[in-house]
């Protein structure tokens, strides 16, 4: 099985994001230019914790109402995304939406390659 929550940005401003995680999650650098954040089942509920209740953006497994408002503050300084995956033997889906000054620039749900998609913008 194989499976993917995260933040993903300029690496500065993934930085400045991992940071407020505490030891729940750690900065992957994927190039010179481009960072993510995985986010375990620790850091997810760290980003929840004074929510009663989590309420999941419609279409995503795991992009909680209060990560959503996250993106689109820290897309104010510069473009953002968030990506999820989940295949097992084969079978499985991928979500991934970017945004850029408080707006969703790509969305892609539940479609073949989504985190292309937005990897592919993000570097524009």
């Amino acid at each position: 099985m194989y499976s993917i929550t995260a933040f993903i940005g300029e690496k500065n401003i993934i930085y400045n994001l991992a940071s407020k995680f505490g030891n729940t999650s750690k900065l992957v650098i994927l190039n010179e230019e481009i960072s993510m954040i995985p986010l375990t089942i620790k850091a997810l509920d760290f980003i929840n914790k004074d929510d009663e209740d989590v309420f999941i953006v419609k279409g995503y497994d795991n992009l909680s109402v209060k990560m959503y408002s996250i993106l689109i503050s820290y897309s104010k300084i510069n473009k953002i995304g968030f990506i999820e995956a989940e295949y097992f033997s084969g079978e499985g889906s991928q979500s991934a939406v970017c945004f850029q000054n408080g707006k969703i620039l790509t969305e892609s749900i539940k479609k073949k390659n989504a985190i292309n998609k937005l990897l592919k913008k993000k570097l524009e």
